[in-house]
């Protein structure tokens, strides 16, 4: 009686660790390096992988450095069949943290990262992968720069304008998140943030991990309204004539199902894939499936 007692709560506790979203602490081996953005702000970039390939370009969302593609680039799979780019955003990690942010600025930093990929190769394939603010990112890029050429375009979790509305929870957190200069009201703002950005618990790892890397952006990204209503790529995502993919979480917090569901109908030669209980970082949360998923997609470009 007592060792199936111990049994029960031995399955209990390990079900209980297996819900949670993990985190990947596995070695990392890259090449990385500096490219001049906009204005020439210095922009960090790694890449690992074959580069006689086709390059996947990571683009991560609002507040997330490269490291929040960390599933995916220690996947050996994607690696060893895969070129794989990612890069920070200047206000994040290791770029500059200049004074100057917008939708276009950040765009002109990843014009910066595909002219490097480019270089040796002009015919060099290219699949961008944007999440959430990475989305609009990597829209805008292909709007300003059309010389260079892309072949595939991926949105997880992402937007086209910011004409939606996100859970009032969260919504309401904003506003102080952008406006104060106390670190104390930014970091229990962070903290209500994540404690909704997935549809299952995540680790305390993973949960410290984006808290942390959130909270040392620079002041003048982070208080960069990035909801902007003037911003409407819905016209330009309709018009791609390249293979669209989008991944979408159906219990996204921060970008509703509904939104998702209107972004991808406006795709002419794309396709959605929806993933159950997922919230907003599908890429931590459905790791195995969306790794396979973006494969299959980058492998038909």
């Amino acid at each position: 009686m007592h060792l199936f007692t111990l049994l029960t709560l031995l399955s209990y506790f390990f079900g209980a660790v297996i819900a949670q979203v993990p985190i990947y602490t596995f070695p990392i081996q890259t090449k990385n390096y500096y490219v001049s953005g906009g204005n020439g702000v210095q922009i960090f970039v790694e890449e690992k992988g074959n580069p006689e390939k086709t390059t996947i370009v990571f683009t991560s969302g609002y507040l997330g450095t490269r490291i929040s593609w960390d599933p995916q680039w220690t996947d050996s799979y994607l690696s060893k069949e895969f070129h794989l780019v990612r890069w920070d955003c200047r206000g994040l990690g290791r770029s500059d943290k200049p004074n100057d942010y917008s939708l276009k600025l950040h765009s002109d930093d990843l014009a910066a990262v595909v002219a490097n990929v480019k270089s040796n190769k002009s015919n060099k394939k290219i699949v961008l992968v944007g999440w959430s603010y990475g989305s609009p990112i990597s829209l805008t890029f292909m709007q300003n720069y059309p010389e260079f050429e892309v072949q595939g375009f991926v949105s997880v979790s992402g937007l086209v304008n910011f004409k939606f509305e996100m859970k009032k929870e969260l919504a309401d957190v904003f506003p102080a998140l952008m406006g104060s200069d106390d670190f104390a009201t930014i970091t229990s703002t962070l903290s209500k943030v994540y404690s909704n950005i997935a549809a299952k618990p995540t680790s305390d790892e993973l949960f410290y991990l984006m808290l942390g890397q959130a909270s040392t952006v620079s002041n003048g990204y982070r208080k960069t309204n990035i909801f902007d209503q003037t911003i409407d790529l819905s016209n330009f995502f309709s018009s791609l004539n390249i293979p669209t993919l989008n991944i979408i979480g159906d219990q996204d917090q921060l970008v509703p199902l509904d939104y998702s569901l209107y972004y991808a109908g406006l795709a002419k030669y794309g396709r959605k894939i929806i993933y159950e209980e997922c919230g907003h970082i599908a890429p931590w949360e459905y790791t195995k499936e969306f790794n396979k998923d973006i494969s299959e997609f980058a492998s038909k470009i």
